[in-house]
């Protein structure tokens, strides 16, 4: 018997709609400003792998240099989330798939997708707080540096070196 998850039930990606709602959920202004006419981004599969959520790179076009974020997607409910440096978005990826709470796949939840960068370790924070993790990640634009994401409490996500 094969054991891979299956895919889950309800449409294969976001609508347009569910990706507006994700991105004006963030409050980010300007990432809103990004996507705010039709065509202005493209959604790709990215290669993480839940049993019930899906997840997408989206990737948005007509800006001068790279940009775009990760979503993750509940075909059942339609809900989507943009993952990309939000701690409330990650724990609830985490809350619907606790096997993805790996600290290497962590990372590439919280991550800023368009920065270029390597990640070096990734790490269960052992001071004994739950939900916490430390990243080494080389930048190339400078030196490298650590970051430290809280699940608990609102959640954070800070440079701390």
């Amino acid at each position: 018997m094969d054991s891979a998850p299956s895919e889950p039930a309800g449409p294969v990606e976001p609508s347009d709609d569910a990706v507006r709602r994700a991105v004006a959920a963030t409050g980010d202004v300007q990432l809103r400003a990004l996507i705010a006419e039709q065509g202005s981004y493209v959604l790709r599969r990215a290669d993480l792998a839940g049993r019930r959520l899906r997840f997408f790179r989206a990737i948005v076009s007509n800006v001068a240099h790279p940009a775009g974020f990760l979503l993750a997607f509940d075909a059942r409910s339609g809900r989507a989330e943009v993952t990309s440096q939000r701690p409330n978005a990650v724990a609830w990826v985490l809350s619907m798939e606790p096997e993805l709470a790996a600290p290497d796949v962590v990372w590439e939840l919280i991550r800023e997708p368009s920065t270029p960068q390597r990640l070096i370790r990734a790490e269960i924070d052992e001071t004994g707080a739950e939900g916490r993790y430390l990243f080494d990640v080389e930048q190339a634009s400078g030196p490298n540096g650590r970051w430290r994401l809280s699940l608990s409490d609102g959640g954070q996500f800070e440079r701390v070196d």
